[in-house]
């Protein structure tokens, strides 16, 4: 009788040590489902602002494209111009 209530007072005991061991890992596994949730939401965050500064990037590349070719335009204005100047002035004095 002594000998199974020993037995039941070890299983019992064996049994609290793998509750309690079980309960660790449940923490430890609520406590990386954080922590990758964190990550995660972090993660995204810097897709958000890398997307953000390509979206920049692009439309400020496209900005300096029009300015090249407006700048190519207004060049092209004066040249004509400079080249009516020359004209009307050898007209004038003639």
């Amino acid at each position: 009788m002594q000998d199974l209530e020993k037995r039941i007072q070890d299983k019992e005991s064996q049994a609290r040590g793998r509750q309690d061991s079980a309960n660790g890992l449940a923490q430890e596994r609520l406590e990386i489902e954080n922590q990758l949730r964190r990550a995660r939401a972090e993660a995204n965050s810097t897709q958000q602002i890398i997307a953000s500064s390509q979206a920049k990037i692009e439309s400020a590349l496209s900005q300096m494209e029009g300015n090249k070719d407006r700048m190519k335009q207004l060049e092209e204005e004066a040249e004509r111009l400079r080249s009516e100047q020359i004209k009307a002035v050898a007209e004038r004095e003639k």
